[in-house]
Parts: C-alpha cells; sequence; structure tokens
C-alpha cells in the first residue's frame, strides 16, 4: 500500500507524506504548520480510519474546505480531493478508491446522526435538512414578500390619508371654476 501524499498546490506541487495523525494550524507543534493569517493555530487533522483517511476541521475560524464545499465535523478523503484552509490548496494524492460513496461528515442537529451528503433528511431522526440553496432561495422569498407589504402599506396609507382629508382616491378631476362676472360690463348697461 502507497503512502498517501499530501500535494501543497500554493508552494509549486511540493507534498509530504500523511502520518498518521497529520494536523495542520499556523502554530509550532502541528505536523504541517502553515504561515496564513486565514489559517487557525489548530486548523484541522488528517487521520486513518480503517483502510480509510478522515479529514475534520479542529472548529477553525475561517472553516475547512473540501472540494469548495464547507466542511462540517468529519469527511472522507478520496484520491484528488481539493482541499483549502485560508489562502492554501491541498490536493491528496495515493488514496486507495472507496466502494462506496462517502459522506460529507455533516451531523443532524437534532440528533448528532451523521448525514450523507446528498440526504434530504437526516436517516436517523427524519429532519428535514435545509441547504445553502434552499436558506438563499427563502431569503429571496422573504425579501420580496417585504418589498410588497411595504408598498401595500403606502398605497393603503395615501388612500386612507386622502378619505380622512376629504378628498378621493381617483385621479385628480378639475373642479368648474365659477363664472366670472365683467362688473364693467354690467355698469356700463346701467
Amino acid at each position: 500500500m502507497t503512502t498517501p501524499r499530501l500535494v501543497l498546490e500554493n508552494e509549486g506541487g511540493r507534498s509530504l507524506p500523511l502520518a498518521n495523525p497529520t494536523t495542520i494550524g499556523r502554530e509550532e507543534g502541528n505536523t504541517l504548520v502553515v504561515r496564513d493569517v486565514g489559517v487557525s493555530a489548530r486548523h484541522a487533522i488528517f487521520r486513518r480510519e480503517g483502510e480509510t483517511w478522515v479529514i475534520e476541521d479542529l472548529g477553525s475560524t475561517n472553516g475547512t474546505w473540501l472540494n469548495r464545499v464547507k466542511l462540517h465535523g468529519c469527511a472522507l478523503l478520496r484520491e484528488g480531493d481539493l482541499i483549502q484552509m485560508g489562502a492554501q490548496r491541498m490536493r491528496l494524492t495515493g488514496l486507495q478508491p472507496l466502494a462506496e460513496p462517502r459522506p460529507l461528515g455533516t451531523s443532524c442537529s437534532r440528533c448528532g446522526g451523521e448525514v450523507p451528503s446528498r440526504a434530504t433528511f437526516c436517516p436517523a431522526c427524519g429532519l428535514r435538512l435545509t441547504t445553502t440553496r434552499d436558506r438563499r432561495a427563502l431569503h429571496a422569498a422573504l425579501v420580496v414578500i417585504g418589498v410588497l407589504a411595504l408598498l401595500l402599506s403606502l398605497a393603503l396609507g395615501w388612500i386612507l390619508r386622502d378619505r380622512s382629508a376629504g378628498r378621493s382616491s381617483m385621479p385628480h378631476q378639475p373642479r368648474p371654476h365659477p363664472q366670472i362676472v365683467d362688473d364693467g360690463a354690467q355698469r356700463q348697461e346701467a
């Protein structure tokens, strides 16, 4: 079995063998020390579990990204996976292929159970899971509803103001002008 390697893409492709465990962070004492302000002091850990390797974010401030998806908890790793911490990009090589699809390592907010990457509901407790896309769609819908409510309240305010002032809310119609009588013409007749 070959030793998996971590290829540091920001450092010209330099690669390091993965030890079990491999910690990454900004402070001394980590297996791999990364001088990047976007990387936490103890950012993430790689470790072997049986025949597979996993990565776990250690509560970093800016997060760990696996294949452009923010990592929550642990995730199984595959050949060619792209990991990003701060501005540092790393790629994994030398991993054995997995027979089964991997979960993203997310956990259910209600029961804490592991949730597969494409799950809509938690398999343990049945909680409906929301995705970033779901939250964005909900946010957009709430913004539209808020704007419509604001416009409706403004229109109703104008109508009520006009009625309380004794004016009609209908478009302005000119009032007939009183007849102007020329007093000079009446004086001449007299």
